[in-house]
Parts: C-alpha cells; structure tokens; sequence
C-alpha cells in the first residue's frame, strides 16, 4: 500500500539525486524474506522481532475509520457498522476509536472480505461499508470530500520500518535511499486528520 501511495515520488526524488544509480522498487502482495530472496531492503509495518534484519523506523501513521459520505455515523458505543475488511481480520474485532465527541467502540460487521488495503479503499469509495485504513492511503480522499472521517484508531501509532539482512553491511546505495526516505518524511509522521 505504502509502496504505490508514495514509492513512485521516492523513487523519483532518489533518481534525480543519485542519476548514476539505477533503483529498482519491487510491490509484493506476500512477505517476501530479505535474506532469502536477495533484496538490499524491505518495508514492513510493525515488523515483528527477527534477528535476521536491522533496521530503523523512518515513518510514523494513524489507522483511522472512513466510510462513504452518505452512510451515517453512529452514535451509540459499541456500534455494529457494516464494515469492508481485510481477509485477515479475525471474526469478533472491534475499532476502538477517538472522536470529536469522544471515545467510541465500533463493531466491524464484514459484508465484503479483501486481500488488499487499495481494494479495500476502493469498495469504500464505491459505497460498500466503513474500513479501518492507514490515514496515508486516505487523507486526501477525506480531504477532497471523498470520504467521510469518524475518528482515528485509539493506541499507538503504526511504524513502519527500513529493513536489511543483518549480515550484510549498509552500502553506500541504501544508505543513501534511506536518506531519501529519511528525508521525504522530516517529522517521521503522516498527519492524518485532526479529530
């Protein structure tokens, strides 16, 4: 997800400071093994422990809840909403939530099952039901109108991190696409939409 939001744009600013490097930035759907499979790096969000990898978190996001902009927001906690998830999600799993009026419990009802974070966004927008997605995927969609926001997931924030085969040292071409990363996000943080 983070790699077709804002990957084309790092890879862009990295090519036009580094021209004499070629970068190539692979999407995979599955978890691919950065020491199996030979990659200099790989993203992940909340990476589990792995001895296997160094790295360090370049970026900070928020979970936030949006549904289409005619579906009412509820105002009753804990609330059942019909809900687009990830196949992933677990039956019984709730969104605690922060809002302008204050804390809220909403109880996904799953009427549509995806694999992808970008299917998921866009059965939202084509009117299926509320999803909990990263706020980097849909700030400009709450932004434009798109989508209606009804708070931002309660607990930490998401990280997401810059991971290598610790038995390799930091080349001089990662080290310097890590500045690039570094650089595109200063603050370490995607604002997502104030409450």
């Amino acid at each position: 997800m983070l790699a077709n939001v804002a990957f084309g744009r790092i890879g862009a600013r990295f090519a036009m400071a580094y021209p004499e490097v070629q970068l190539e930035i692979v999407a995979e759907d599955r978890k691919v093994d950065p020491v199996e499979d030979g990659y200099d790096l790989v993203i992940r969000i909340d990476p589990s422990p792995d001895e296997r990898l160094i790295g360090r978190s370049f970026l900070h996001d928020r979970r936030v809840v949006v549904a289409p902009v005619n579906m009412p927001k509820p105002k009753d906690s804990p609330s059942d909403v019909k809900a687009v998830v990830l196949s992933a999600v677990p039956a019984g799993a709730t969104w605690p939530i922060i809002t302008a009026e204050g804390d809220v419990v909403l109880a996904p009802c799953p009427v549509l099952r995806l694999s992808s974070l970008l299917m998921v966004r866009e059965a939202v927008l084509a009117g299926a039901g509320a999803a909990l997605l990263p706020s980097l995927l849909v700030a400009d969609d709450i932004d434009a109108g798109r989508l209606a926001y009804w708070g931002t997931q309660a607990g930490p924030p998401v990280e997401i991190w810059a991971l290598q085969s610790s038995r390799r040292l930091i080349g001089a071409k990662v080290r310097a696409f890590l500045d690039v990363l570094e650089a595109t996000f200063p603050k370490k943080a995607f604002t997502a939409p104030s409450v």
